[in-house]
């Protein structure tokens, strides 16, 4: 890559910084032209912003609920289910909900009954 000067460099930003002024007065020249025609339309229908949801806005997350840049909403702790077995000689608990853990079955292979480690109300 050939080696630029400063001054050149600094004459490249003034060029740039032009054609970023004329495309945000395109910008802008056209959201207005379109809040225009919005306004007008909905004069034809006799709308008024109050019609619409009270004249607030609000920004919304980008799609799926996400914020813009694709960060993952933090998630909320979830409650611990309520215990209802326990091997008292380990301290092991299951909440009887989904698949029993490892220490139900083999206690039940050892002939064991799984009441027999349901904690009372």
């Amino acid at each position: 890559m050939p080696r630029r000067s400063l001054d050149s460099i600094a004459k490249r930003i003034k060029q740039l910084d032009k054609e970023k002024a004329k495309l945000e007065a395109a910008r802008n020249n056209t959201q207005s032209k379109s809040g225009a025609k919005v306004v007008a339309f909905m004069k034809k229908l006799g709308v008024s912003v109050s019609d619409l949801g009270g004249g607030t806005t609000t920004r919304r997350a980008s799609a799926g609920g996400r914020p813009k840049g694709g960060a993952k909403a933090p998630k909320a702790a979830k409650p611990k289910g309520v215990i209802r077995f326990k091997n008292e000689s380990t301290g092991e608990t299951w909440a009887g909900v989904g698949r029993p853990p490892q220490w139900i079955l083999k206690a039940e292979k050892a002939g064991k009954n799984r009441e027999e480690f349901r904690v009372a109300k």
